[in-house]
C-alpha cells in the first residue's frame, strides 16, 4: 500500500481539536496542575484537614465531588472533583493548543513514514537493477561461452572427427 503525503487541513484539524476537547471533558481525571487538563481533577492532600479545606474551597467555586471514581493511593487523602463548565472553558485554549500540536506532529510523522517508504522503494529498485544487471552479465557470458564452443571447439567428438569405424 502506497502512502501519500498529507497536508494540514483546517476542517480536519478543527474536528481533531473538537474531539480532543470532548475527550478532555469526559475523559479520565488528570492530576492537579497537569499539562493535559480534563473535566475532572485528582487532588492530593497529606492530611485529612487539608483535603477538607481544599474540597470546601472547590465546592465554593462550583466543583462537584465525584464519588464513583476511586483513587488507589497510600498515605495521602485524595479525591476527584468535576470542574464547573466555566472553569473548563478556561482550559480549552490549552487543550486546543496541545491538540493542534499533536495534529501537526501526527502529520509530520505520517510524512516521515511516507519519505521512509519512498527511500525504501528506491533502494529496492536500485537493488533489483543491480541484481538484474549481474544476472544479464552472467547470462551474456554463458551465451558467449556456448557460441565459442559451437564455433571454435577445443576438441571434436569421436563421431564428428571422422576417425571412427562404422
Amino acid at each position: 500500500m502506497k502512502l501519500e503525503q498529507r497536508k494540514a487541513n483546517k476542517t480536519e484539524m478543527a474536528a481533531y481539536v473538537a474531539q480532543a476537547i470532548e475527550q478532555a471533558r469526559i475523559g479520565l481525571p488528570a492530576y492537579e496542575g497537569s499539562l493535559s487538563p480534563t473535566g475532572s481533577t485528582v487532588f492530593y492532600s497529606r492530611s485529612m484537614a487539608g483535603a477538607f479545606e481544599k474540597y470546601a474551597d472547590l465546592k465554593a467555586q462550583g466543583w462537584t465531588l465525584m464519588h464513583e471514581i476511586q483513587i488507589l493511593t497510600t498515605g495521602t487523602f485524595d479525591f476527584v472533583a468535576k470542574k464547573p463548565e466555566a472553569i473548563f472553558q478556561l482550559d480549552i485554549p490549552q487543550i486546543s493548543a496541545r491538540a493542534e500540536a499533536a495534529y501537526q506532529r501526527e502529520i509530520e510523522q505520517h510524512n516521515a513514514a511516507v519519505k521512509r517508504q519512498e527511500q525504501r522503494e528506491a533502494e529496492v529498485i536500485a537493488e533489483f537493477e543491480r541484481r538484474e544487471a549481474a544476472r544479464r552479465a552472467q547470462l551474456l557470458e554463458e551465451v558467449r561461452a556456448d557460441i565459442e564452443r559451437q564455433t571454435n571447439p577445443r576438441f571434436k567428438r569421436a563421431n564428428e572427427n571422422g576417425f571412427q569405424y562404422r
